[in-house]
């Protein structure tokens, strides 16, 4: 489908006006300081009316980047039978067997890639029998936007762009593309990021405050911002960026601030000072893809409202089936929310509860593969990503997941006694 330029013109306004508004309200902020980058940014907007645009491809290739949230092997296959995810009951809702995603099943990635009739995405360290000509995975479990190790991942969110250049670099300039994209794939892929949490969360387990942790908003998203150029400088324009779901709400984040007083909860039972810092991080990383955009007008920026879709299924979590919003599912540990991080999901005393499709948590640090179909169909419905139908619009979705067949019936061979044996001695393995 397509648009009249001056619908162009009137969003690229909006999003500056968006912009404006967060960063005039902040501490830093000066009238003065603003009146003449307004009045340049407002007239680029004009100018540039038909730059961003808000039609909907059926895309060929994608490409993945982020963490765990994205991961679909990476850390994996880089380090063989030292990650959860590996083992049983990972992967069982779907797949049958554990398949190196840290859900019962499938990830938002996955059902996008279901969506566009196109094969889940190979990690990229997995060179056997793997075809990338539709994209390929660079997303590392644990990985941060920011150059610093968090639970033993190297491989940060500016190295997986670093592989990424390396990896179009070697098939360009070589025979592979027969099973690589060739330069149109790399140019007209979607390229998906999702990442930021880890940053935080490395802050919240050194026992540092929100009002602390919070200051490294600008660094983190400073970060996603350079990686983003960089693609865009690698001759990428198709990009969607997501920001970070509802922190508060998360087990593993609950289990740290226990003895937080009940002033402290919202009425979903979440902790408000968490999801304060996710407002601080999202709102910033919003304003960042809206300069962007103006940046770079011949290029797509999408804004997925991770929060947005999360907190909305948080709060209507009974009509869609779940019996509360902040246990997880598999794991261990004092109730409400069934989590202990010495004994986390897949380890010798853990439980896994009957049906993983009532739960909103996984297994206190990942959502259940429910949640991410109700957020997938979020986005590639446009209900919540800027611009809205950015995903969908006159391509032909296939949004019938239940049509997919499952992965294979037969269980894994490695049972709950494997992982703690293997893991036992590395308490910091990778979530």
């Amino acid at each position: 489908m397509s648009y009249h330029p001056f619908i162009h013109i009137i969003w690229h306004i909006k999003s500056f006006i968006h912009s404006f508004i967060l960063y005039a309200t902040s501490s830093c902020s000066t009238t003065s300081q603003w009146v003449f980058p307004v009045i340049y940014l407002v007239l680029l907007c004009l100018l540039n009316g038909g730059g961003t645009t808000t039609e909907a491809k059926c895309y060929s290739t994608i490409f993945g980047f982020g963490d765990s949230k994205t991961d679909t092997g990476q850390m994996q296959t880089a380090f063989p039978f030292q990650t959860a995810a590996e083992f049983w009951p990972y992967g069982s809702t779907f797949f049958g067997r554990p398949v190196n995603r840290y859900c019962d099943g499938r990830l938002v990635i996955d059902f996008m890639t279901q969506a566009y009739n196109l094969p889940f995405l190979s990690p990229y360290f997995e060179a056997l029998n793997s075809d990338f000509r539709h994209g390929v995975n660079f997303a590392a479990s644990s990985a941060g936007a920011r150059r610093v190790i968090y639970r033993g991942c190297p491989f940060t969110l500016p190295i997986q762009l670093q592989q990424y250049c390396r990896f179009k670099l070697t098939t360009l300039s070589t025979d592979l593309e027969v099973r690589s994209p060739n330069a149109t794939g790399f140019r007209t892929g979607l390229h998906v990021m999702s990442v930021g949490e880890n940053d935080y969360r490395l802050g919240y387990h050194a026992g540092m405050t929100f009002d602390q942790v919070v200051k490294w908003v600008p660094d983190v998203v400073g970060n996603i911002t350079a990686v983003l150029e960089g693609l865009y400088l690698e001759g990428a324009r198709e990009f969607f960026v997501m920001n970070i779901a509802v922190e508060g709400c998360e087990p593993c984040l609950l289990a740290l601030f226990l003895d937080s007083p009940p002033s402290d909860y919202d009425e979903l039972g979440c902790l408000k000072g968490l999801n304060d810092v996710t407002h601080a991080h999202n709102n910033a990383l919003k304003a960042a893809v809206d300069m962007l955009r103006l940046k770079y007008p011949d290029a797509t920026f999408i804004y997925g409202d991770h929060f947005g879709s999360h907190l909305n299924i948080l709060k209507n979590y009974k009509k869609h089936g779940f019996e509360n919003v902040t246990k997880a599912c598999c794991g261990s540990g004092p109730l409400p929310i069934n989590y202990n991080e010495n004994i986390t999901c897949g380890m010798q005393g853990s439980t896994v509860c009957t049906d993983p499709s009532n739960h909103v948590s996984w297994d206190g640090v990942h959502l259940t593969e429910h949640v991410h179909r109700l957020i997938a169909l979020d986005f590639l419905t446009g209900s919540f990503t800027d611009p809205p139908n950015a995903l969908s619009g006159g391509c032909n979705l296939n949004l019938d997941f239940s049509r997919f067949a499952h992965g294979s019936d037969q269980l894994s061979e490695l049972h709950l006694e494997v992982i703690p044996q293997l893991l036992r001695q590395e308490k910091d393995y990778f979530i």
